[in-house]
């Protein structure tokens, strides 16, 4: 087994806006479950009882999709760009990499969520626009959104703590690779 030495890392951790919407999300998924238990035992109606269930497999499922896909951290090798996650890390290599830079508030315009979960401990899931057809949102803060364009077409948005990752990458794409 190869052991990656590495040159740069970023923490991925929550902004104060990503800590309220996960708190908000949170203790709505407690409300609902009080609102069931309340109507459970006032009606006993199954209707009530199946429609509150749906809601609640629903944030329950948004909680765990957000936990297991949300960065907790990016490092970066002479050969990679690592995103760490609670599932399997995602690796990008680097000669792979088209550009990198910051996604700014112009990119932001017009963005929809086609599938993820927003304010569940990050943003995570596939987002699109008229700009980009396809998004792959891996974050953790609403701050410090970070294009990672690959030539094979594939678009990241990572939430490095750390923006100089932005400058890291691409010295060694310089260095490494003359892009």
């Amino acid at each position: 087994m190869k052991i990656e030495n590495w040159i740069f890392e970023s923490k991925s951790s929550m902004d104060k806006k990503t800590k309220r919407k996960t708190t908000f999300v949170f203790c709505s998924f407690i409300g609902i479950i009080a609102i069931t238990l309340f109507i459970q035992s006032k009606t006993r109606d199954s209707i009530s009882i199946l429609i509150a269930s749906a809601l609640l497999a629903i944030y329950l499922a948004a909680i765990v999709y957000g936990f297991l896909n949300t960065p907790y951290s990016y490092k970066l090798s002479n050969e990679f760009l690592v995103i760490y996650r609670r599932r399997l890390p995602i690796k990008i290599l680097l000669k792979d990499i088209r550009v990198i830079r910051e996604f700014s508030i112009d990119d932001r315009k017009g963005l929809v969520k086609t599938f993820g979960a927003e304010g569940v401990i990050g943003n995570v899931g596939r987002w699109s626009s008229n700009l980009y057809k396809s998004l792959h949102v891996l974050t953790s803060r609403d701050t410090n959104w970070t294009l990672v364009r690959t030539k094979q077409g594939k678009n990241y948005i990572i939430s490095p703590d750390n923006i100089e990752l932005i400058q890291q990458v691409n010295e060694l794409m310089r260095k490494n690779y003359g892009a």
